[in-house]
């Protein structure tokens, strides 16, 4: 079990590394290449000639400028995401599995079960409203689009920057989408497990048995919000199928 947690410890570290450092490069270096190729600002403008001063500067400009803000939105969405939500929902589940594998008194469990659901409660009230399910669609578009370029143009997948870029783009939102998901799933997972436990287990008096049981029975499992659902255990293969049909369809669009 520990190994499993790291390896998803170190997935996650690797992802959000990875998007930090190197989409930005990949972005700065296609834009710098190719300024005219749409949705560059570059393809706003006339095109490029250096003999003409004027023309040079304003594509030199706005080549920086997007630069700039490949490198602010960048870090700053996987500061949030990654050191923020990921951190609290890993912290979450590693919590969980410890309370199981090594809290034996059933007083103390409740109570520190207690107080995760309101770590759970602060989680779903800073992103259930908007970053969650706009993270979520935001993976599950880039990941079609990605996919479906490179499938397009599979033949010369590897011969060109940009469909690195695309494949770069394509992997890691598979890898977030299954590790985000899966995340989620365990923790849920786990809480239900712990709430029967906990609902099964046996207290010495009756008065406290009462008291106990009507505690116990008031519990919930631990959901991540997103919106008006929850990250289960089969979100990931949801997610999946999702992006699945729309890149096929696309395909299906393209082919005739």
């Amino acid at each position: 079990m520990a190994t499993a947690i790291m390896l998803l410890k170190g997935l996650l570290c690797v992802t959000s590394i990875c998007i930090t450092i190197f989409v930005p490069i990949f972005a700065v270096a296609i834009n710098a290449m190719e300024p005219a190729r749409f949705p560059f600002l570059g393809s706003l403008l006339p095109p490029i000639n250096r003999d003409v001063l004027g023309n040079f500067v304003g594509h030199l400009t706005v080549i920086l400028f997007q630069g700039w803000l490949y490198y602010l939105i960048a870090p700053t969405f996987m500061f949030v995401f990654s050191n923020v939500f990921l951190a609290s929902l890993f912290c979450l589940y590693v919590y969980v599995v410890s309370v199981i594998r090594h809290v034996r008194d059933h007083h103390d469990k409740l109570v520190v079960f207690q107080q995760l659901k309101i770590l759970e409660v602060q989680i779903n009230t800073c992103f259930r409203r908007w970053f969650l399910p706009v993270m979520l669609i935001s993976l599950s578009v880039t990941n079609i689009l990605s996919t479906f370029l490179c499938i397009l143009n599979s033949v010369k997948l590897f011969s060109t920057l940009e469909h690195n870029f695309f494949l770069l783009v394509s992997l890691q939102s598979w890898l977030i989408i299954l590790s985000l998901g899966t995340l989620g799933g365990m923790v849920n997972k786990k809480s239900a497990k712990l709430v029967e436990k906990l609902s099964c287990c046996q207290i010495g008096t009756v008065k406290g048995m009462a008291a106990f049981r009507k505690k116990v029975m008031s519990l919930s499992t631990i959901e991540i919000k997103f919106g008006s659902n929850f990250l289960g255990i089969l979100t990931p293969l949801v997610l999946t199928s999702f992006c699945v049909k729309w890149t096929t369809r696309l395909l299906f669009v393209q082919n005739k």
